[in-house]
């Protein structure tokens, strides 16, 4: 008897070093048929050696069972093939059954489907050695990369009859909810994978021993060992003729999807409440007729999906086939889930995450830091789905990898911010097949909940045109996404906004700024779709800029479309939205758009303006105000009577009108940089060709201060240009260079008194350096200008000789804005292309750069000014 064991572990080690020869030169797919085969050196087959070793009786019980006899398993084990089988023996069966996971005490309490799971979970229709089992595919193969791959199960295994009581309260399950028999419902239409943490992955990818003892809760935290469904191998690579035995310490059970995970967790009851709310059963007419094919049976299969908006496996909708666009960051039943991004990761190499916090969590939250969320809905039942979808997408963690315990000090949320994870935050872990969850301790806020955005959330349905538009990355029209981007903007921790947000009961009163110009004005009722409420719609009513009335609504050819209805809501949003907080004693603010915002505080109330408002001698009172300050990122004011508008006079419109500016208008007028037309775009009147989407300062020197430059000769006009133009006597050459110097003389005069950056009297404090759009060409730079400014006091402007020049407050602080519309006519426009916004001050002399700025040309003065 012991010879005759003896020749056969002789024989068996001698096909071991052939198949291991084999397998280092080809077997590193995670998915390639690796045994093509039978090498004359193997011995026995799977089935045999299990049956020649003695004591797996258990596991040939279950191959044996008339379930998987009947798919012809016990064949396929004992003939040639390709297989990887990871088994337990009849110890660990009877530790297995004494514990009870399945309720079962003996393989004849197994119902079918377990009895497939646990063998089919168990088998690999490829022959791995289990040191090649990190690899994944290329040439040559990455080491250590992989952490996930196929078993043989099939997603046939488990078809679970859901009945009507079991069902989510989601109107979205309705369809179904009458069918008193249940519905046969697939948890995911994609196999399970099984996970294998083997040493090469877990030192590829720096996971600590710390790390694996947290993971596994304090059970094993040997990272030279392999672990496969978290069952340790005892026993690797017993070679047989058609593939590969390993021994787990432990019978190998199929590992549960994050979905179902946190179904199946009494602590998790409240988070799991909440995420069916996004879920939705889709009949599947496919899997439906192979399941007929299988079965006999005629019942239809629907699949559970959850609507979310992951790049790679999306699902937005509902079964009457509208756009559903409340939506999560992923699918955590997508048993195969892989990382949205470009860096070609599959789902071999990682896997996502979650932080559930327990019941225990979510109601301490909603007493203490979430008690906003509680002042108004009451109980967490009662918290909209799209106001809770937040909260549930920001403790979804996209990467496993990312997101091991020594990693959690990176760990980012949905915003890309910093999450504050720590090691304490987590009680236990539980590793499923696409994913782990963290059992955490408290709920991690979402970034909307602590932003200048969370009301606009938590009273969606009163400000429903604003949150539609910046919560449109969802929406059915591809136009009305053009604005999603406030949303991460509004919801960034990393400034401190103030948020101003008129009502749908203010939006209805909005004057179009491309209508300024024409022969009708409009104004612009706007309002949600009425069938696709993710688009915003708004009706066209003429108006009379001088009476301010709202007269009949305008043909339908001159109501607005989809795409002019989101270039007015950007401009909207832009101009509502300031940089910082208002602060005591300061009246003007300039919004993200560049231009003006007028605040002022009577008592404990707020009065607002825009520059329309402000030319027409108006303002909007502030219904109400939430400070989120504290922890968050701002204050919102909300506007219940009218949006802040902007101005329609634009800068040279107020240069021309103004009389104190006359002179300075005299030169401008003639420079070459204004002009009707800038790149094919039309304007209100006419523009300065070099604005260009920013905020600028114009200084109009004293029309006396100008008028004694020319008067002495020191500075040129435009008719001295055209008295060159017009003198027959001079040659070309001469002539030419007579004009270029004019006209440098004077664009760079009224050059030097624009300069970036819009400053008001009223405004912030100022002590700096601005640039004029004057260049120096002898070093390629722009010309700059100091200003210093303490708000509510003098502003004074220190030139390049050091002159100081004073703002003329009375006359001064006059506020402009410059359009730029779509079309080569003001007529034809119907979008705003892009705008600059300008101040406009008074001050009482010129601006001088350098001595010789202001001295025309001896030579040339009896030749210009006989």
């Amino acid at each position: 008897m012991e010879n005759k064991r003896l020749r056969r572990q002789l024989k068996r080690m001698a096909g071991s070093a052939c198949f291991l020869m084999l397998a280092g030169a080809t077997f590193t797919s995670c998915d390639d048929d690796l045994l093509t085969g039978t090498p004359e050196c193997l011995g026995s087959s799977i089935y045999a050696e299990l049956q020649e070793r003695g004591n797996f009786t258990e596991m040939l019980k279950l191959i044996n069972d008339e379930v998987l006899a009947s798919g012809d398993y016990p064949r396929t084990l004992n003939q040639t093939g390709s297989k990887t089988l990871f088994v337990a023996d009849d110890a660990a069966w009877a530790r297995f059954y004494e514990k009870n996971p399945w309720g079962v005490k003996k393989m004849s309490d197994m119902s079918p489907a377990q009895k497939k799971l646990l063998f089919k979970s168990s088998m690999i229709n490829n022959a791995y050695l289990l040191e090649l089992m990190s690899n994944t595919p290329g040439n040559p193969p990455t080491k250590g990369n992989c952490m996930r791959r196929s078993s043989s199960i099939s997603y046939f295994d488990s078809i679970p009859l859901i009945l009507p009581q079991d069902m989510p309260a989601s109107a979205y399950w309705d369809e179904v909810r009458d069918r008193e028999k249940g519905i046969l419902l697939m948890q995911d239409e994609t196999e399970a994978p099984m996970i294998h943490f083997l040493p090469k992955f877990m030192k590829y990818n720096g996971i600590t021993a710390e790390d694996y003892y947290i993971l596994t809760n304090k059970e094993v935290n040997d990272v030279s060992r392999s672990y496969i469904n978290g069952k340790k191998v005892v026993t690797e690579n017993i070679t047989c003729q058609n593939g590969y035995i390993h021994v787990l310490e432990e019978v190998p059970t199929p590992l549960q999807n994050m979905d179902g995970i946190i179904a199946s967790k009494d602590q998790f009851s409240m988070f799991a409440k909440m995420l069916s709310r996004y879920t939705i059963p889709v009949y599947d007419p496919q899997i439906t007729a192979e399941y007929k094919e299988l079965t006999g049976s005629d019942d239809s299969v629907f699949v559970k999906r959850y609507f979310n908006n992951s790049l790679l496996r999306p699902y937005k909708t509902a079964s009457d086939g509208t756009s559903v666009t409340t939506l999560l960051r992923f699918d955590p039943g997508w048993n195969r889930f892989v990382i949205d991004n470009q860096e070609g990761i599959t789902m071999a190499q990682d896997a996502g995450a979650m932080l559930v916090p327990t019941d225990k969590a979510l109601i301490a939250y909603f007493d203490g830091e979430g008690k906003a969320l509680k002042d108004r809905f009451k109980t967490w039942d009662d918290v909209p789905d799209d106001v809770l979808a937040p909260l549930i997408s920001n403790m979804m963690l996209q990467s496993f990898r990312s997101s091991v315990p020594s990693r959690f000090g990176s760990v980012t949320n949905k915003e890309n911010e910093n999450m504050g994870l720590t090691i304490q935050d987590v009680d236990s872990c539980f590793i499923g097949c696409n994913g782990v969850v963290y059992q955490v301790n408290r709920v991690f806020t979402a970034p909307e909940y602590q932003s200048v955005y969370f009301p606009v959330l938590i009273r969606n349905n009163e400000f429903s045109v604003i949150y539609t538009a910046i919560n449109s990355e969802n929406s059915s029209n591809s136009t009305m996404k053009k604005s999603a981007h406030f949303k991460s903007y509004l919801n960034s921790m990393g400034s401190k906004y103030s948020f101003i947000v008129p009502s749908d009961k203010a939006i209805v009163n909005y004057i179009d700024p491309v209508s300024y110009a024409k022969k009708q004005p409009k104004l612009l009722s706007f309002e949600l779709d009425p069938v696709d409420k993710s688009i915003v719609k708004a009706t066209a009513y003429a108006y009379d800029m001088e009476t301010g009335e709202v007269g009949a609504e305008l043909p339908r050819a001159q109501q607005p479309t989809t795409e002019e209805v989101v270039n007015r809501l950007i401009d909207i949003i832009d101009n509502h939205i300031i940089i910082g907080t208002v602060q005591e004693g300061q009246t003007h603010y300039r919004n993200k758009a560049g231009g003006p915002i007028i605040i002022n505080k009577v008592g404990d109330d707020y009065q607002m303006a825009g520059s329309f408002q402000v030319e027409k001698g108006t303002v909007v009172e502030v219904d109400s105000v939430y400070d989120m300050s504290n922890g968050g990122n701002g204050v919102t004011y909300i506007l219940e009577d009218a949006p802040l508008m902007t101005t329609t006079k634009s800068p040279i419109g107020i240069i021309k009108e103004t009389p104190e500016f006359q002179s300075f208008y005299s030169l401008l007028e003639g420079c070459e940089f204004v002009k009707n037309l800038v790149d094919s775009k039309s304007t209100i009147d006419q523009a300065i060709s070099f604005f260009n989407n920013f905020h600028y300062t114009i200084y109009v020197p004293s029309n006396e201060s100008i008028d004694e430059l020319i008067n002495g000769k020191k500075l040129y006009t435009w008719a001295d240009y055209e008295a060159v133009q017009d003198n027959e006597e001079l040659d070309m050459d001469k002539k030419d260079s007579l004009l270029a110097a004019i006209r440098m003389q004077i664009e760079d005069f009224v050059r030097y008194h624009i300069q970036d950056n819009a400053l008001y009297l009223g405004g912030q404090s100022v002590n700096g350096e601005y640039e004029s759009a004057c260049l120096d060409t002898t070093i390629n730079r722009f010309r700059k200008l100091q200003v210093n400014y303490t708000t509510g006091g003098e502003m004074v402007i220190t030139d390049g000789l050091n002159n100081k020049r004073y703002v003329q407050n009375s006359t001064s602080n006059k506020l402009s804005r410059q359009y730029l519309f779509n079309a080569t006519t003001v007529e034809a426009s119907k979008t705003i292309y892009s705008s600059s916004y300008a101040v406009i001050h008074h001050i009482d002399e010129p601006l001088y750069y350098s001595e010789e700025q202001y001295a025309v040309n001896k030579d040339n003065e009896n030749i210009i000014r006989p």
